[in-house]
């Protein structure tokens, strides 16, 4: 490892320099060291874009975002990332990508949208079984409207008709007054419910609960 990060860091033009990035990348990727194995695909994918190992660098990231992503309790950027990049490869290499790699990245594509449309799902239903409705129903209709394709997506639209027309369940007795005279301790709360949501999910998660089906 020290040898190919002599050869970049030395000659960081020279002839070898992406060969030895990328060699990097690769023996943190077999080590299983996903987010060091990000980090240099992505350097040799900013700092070389004239490299051979262009898409190599690409497909392998891919994976390496997605096994380094953690499930829905937890952050979900690295999620993110990894659906930019794919649709990313799918643009930007149409006619070097192989029948194979193509429909991996593909079927890495479907993956993400399941994975997000689960994250997506787990806020609803906690902010269901709140009597949360409004911000329910906001998340339901992100899956349906953004991963139509995933199977949380007809479960969402059948959540959206079952809650319409529900109101909040308020645990303000005076929700008006609150709102005239303190409009800032709104979004305070709206805050604090945010968080409070993320832990709960979170311990929920590690009770044991079966999520739901995709």
């Amino acid at each position: 490892m020290k040898a190919y990060e002599h050869v970049r860091l030395n000659d960081p033009r020279g002839p070898l320099a992406d060969d030895s990035l990328m060699a990097e990348a690769n023996a943190h990727f077999l080590s299983r060291e996903w987010l060091d194995a990000d980090y240099f695909y992505s350097l040799l994918r900013t700092e070389y874009p004239d490299s051979e190992f262009l898409m190599p660098a690409h497909l392998f990231a891919l994976q390496a975002k997605l096994k380094a992503y953690q499930g829905p309790t937890y952050e979900g950027g690295m999620l993110d990332e990894a659906e930019i990049l794919a649709d990313q490869i799918l643009v930007q290499f149409p006619d070097q990508l192989s029948t194979e790699e193509e429909q991996r990245v593909v079927r890495s594509r479907a993956e993400i949208a399941a994975q997000q449309a689960l994250r997506h799902w787990k806020r609803a239903e906690f902010y269901k079984k709140g009597n949360h409705y409004t911000s329910a129903r906001i998340y339901y209709a992100l899956i349906a409207r953004d991963y139509p394709k995933t199977m949380l997506a007809q479960q969402s639209r059948d959540r959206l008709e079952e809650l319409a027309g529900l109101e909040d369940v308020s645990d303000d007795p005076f929700p008006a007054l609150t709102a005239f005279l303190n409009p800032d301790s709104l979004k305070e709360a709206e805050l604090d419910a945010m968080a409070e949501a993320e832990t709960a999910i979170a311990r929920q998660d590690n009770s044991g609960e079966s999520p739901p089906l995709r």
